[in-house]
């Protein structure tokens, strides 16, 4: 079959799609830079994502100075990548809206697009054996993103109860630092490419890293990395580099600066 490639509208904006015969393949790029966000900093988020990278195609796709080899992802992988940004990460409040509406609506408009209106059947209401289910997985779940998803089908089974939606009462397992952890690394590694120093310690087996420092330097290379609580949370579990303390450092400028410090750890080094 012919490969097909179709515009769709999109508040303002077009969401390239491709369709080889197999089902319908978003291009990915042009949405991110729509969005605001760095493309490179996504690419890598898809591609360490092990659901996420099975939807990965690369087309030839056409542009202004002939075909161009594109990254697409099928429709349900687009949806799954959408919803892996955290908006409440996101400095810029214009890009962090315009995230919010591509999770909202994006997935319906490109699949209403192709088969036509969503039909979505009157909800049953939720069995006492789904909701007692539910429960124990959230109570098990450690992974945050399974954790929301976990507390979003509490909600769906309130409502279908017609009651108010389930109280936060059983509270939150430790949850996965993992992906805030890999961004903010990667973030200092570009500052630190980019030939802006970071480390002040003098120690050669330590990292003393001074946040507010940092954002700026994140803000002045239009890094999209927002250092806030649930960020520095995260970096309380540093494993590699291992966190140390928080504390006052005789930096290599000569100064005195509150840092978060850090400790080179090899490969072979058993966890604490």
């Amino acid at each position: 079959m012919t490969t097909r490639f179709e515009i769709v509208p999109f508040h303002g904006q077009e969401i390239l799609t491709v369709n080889d015969g197999s089902g319908v393949l978003v291009v990915v790029r042009p949405i991110v830079e729509a969005m605001g966000l760095d493309w490179s900093a996504q690419y890598r988020r898809i591609s360490r994502h092990p659901v996420i990278a099975e939807g990965v195609a690369v087309m030839a796709t056409p542009s202004g100075g002939g075909a161009q080899d594109a990254v697409c992802l099928s429709l349900e992988a687009f949806h799954g990548w959408l919803m892996t940004i955290s908006p409440d990460r996101i400095g810029n409040a214009q890009t962090r809206e315009l995230v919010i509406r591509y999770q909202r609506e994006a997935f319906r408009v490109v699949f209403e697009h192709f088969h036509g209106p969503l039909r979505i059947a009157a909800p049953k209401p939720a069995s006492m054996a789904d909701f007692a289910s539910t429960v124990t997985r959230l109570k098990l779940e450690r992974n945050r993103a399974a954790r929301a998803l976990l507390w979003e089908r509490l909600d769906q089974i309130a409502d279908s109860w017609g009651v108010t939606r389930a109280e936060r009462a059983i509270g939150y397992a430790e949850p996965d630092y993992a992906e805030e952890l890999a961004d903010f690394w990667a973030a200092v590694a570009a500052v630190d490419a980019a030939g802006i120093p970071t480390n002040h310690s003098r120690s050669n087996d330590l990292i003393a890293l001074n946040l507010p420092e940092l954002a700026q330097h994140f803000a002045a290379l239009d890094i999209d990395l927002l250092i806030d609580r649930d960020l520095r949370a995260a970096l309380r579990h540093s494993i590699t580099p291992r966190f140390v303390d928080m504390k006052k450092v005789n930096s290599r400028d000569g100064r005195t600066r509150s840092c978060w410090v850090f400790r080179h750890v090899s490969e072979d080094e058993p966890c604490p």
